[in-house]
């Protein structure tokens, strides 16, 4: 295992740095599927070790080992899950971006009763996450192709949690970054409710401030969690007064047992949740009318 999850990081790192074609690919890569979509070349990818990937365009959007598909490969992933312990009590939550189904099938297996509404644009990697990664939805689980948004402001539904991992390497789709979008964001929440969203980390990301900033003004407490892996998790709460970390820490270590999560959640927390509320960051506030992500995020990975 440890073997393998080396080798994937290496690879990780390969195909950030280089176009995904057939001709610039590690040998050890073998294509599975390939097809075109609206928005993305789609690939499926294997190698040697068990691991498949799944890629859109020249970013990887989810790894998967072959041998062990409950293992959560992506750390980010296992952040993410681990700020369920930050609410007493969830049965409703929105996620937004499917990728391989790797978020999405771990929520739906480890709480077979929870409602969760996934919302994916592209319906090409929802068939490739069903067909290649092993995604099946339970009866409490729908799957909703189209624009995260436009489902948020029209549905009557409301969450106690809503998860975002819908940016795509470079790729940023601007209408999910803006101050109005959190507002829609925010009516869709129920009173406690909490919203964390995936992003790639300063150095990586010039972007990042703007986006911290943006969070900081819609919401009245802001928390972030350094992956270690060049992204971070910001979590944006909206009610007033913080976390009560004690109480997160015991509901950490109880879900981990009782749910039999196979990392460990109050570690994860306690290594790297900072509460950033209040911080003063220089970067502007992004609205609808002023988000030029496209400027601000033409730093190429490395």
């Amino acid at each position: 295992m440890a073997r393998a999850v080396k080798i994937l990081s290496i690879f990780l790192l390969a195909l950030f740095a280089m176009p995904c074609t057939a001709s610039s690919a590690p040998e050890e890569k073998v294509l599975v599927y390939q097809r075109e979509s609206l928005y993305y070349t789609i690939r499926v990818m294997d190698t040697a070790e068990g691991i498949r990937y799944l890629v859109c365009d020249n970013q990887v959007q989810s790894s998967m080992l072959k041998a062990d598909r409950g293992y959560m490969v992506e750390k980010y992933n296992r952040v993410m899950l681990s700020t369920l312990a930050l609410s007493d009590d969830f049965e409703r939550i929105a996620v937004v971006g499917l990728g391989g189904g790797r978020l999405a099938g771990y929520l739906s297996k480890r709480y077979p009763d929870l409602k969760v509404d996934v919302i994916e644009l592209d319906p090409e990697v929802a068939r490739a996450a069903r067909e290649f990664f092993g995604f099946t939805p339970s009866d409490k689980m729908s799957v909703i192709t189209g624009d995260a948004r436009v489902f948020l402001r029209k549905t009557e539904m409301t969450y106690d949690f809503i998860l975002l991992d819908a940016f795509y390497g470079d790729t940023i789709p601007f209408h999910l970054t803006t101050r109005e979008f959190f507002s829609t964001v925010k009516d869709r929440l129920n009173p406690g409710g909490i919203v964390v969203g995936h992003y790639w980390a300063p150095g990586m990301n010039e972007y990042f401030n703007a986006q911290l900033r943006t969070y900081l003004d819609a919401f009245s407490e802001v928390y972030m969690i350094d992956t270690g892996e060049k992204s971070i998790i910001l979590v944006g709460k909206t009610a007033k007064g913080a976390f009560d970390m004690k109480k997160a820490f015991s509901r950490a270590r109880e879900i981990t047992a009782v749910r039999r999560f196979n990392f460990n959640m109050a570690d994860l927390l306690r290594s790297g949740l900072v509460n950033v509320t209040g911080k003063v960051v220089d970067a502007p506030v992004l609205t609808d009318d002023y988000a030029p992500v496209n400027i601000l995020n033409k730093r190429p990975l490395r």
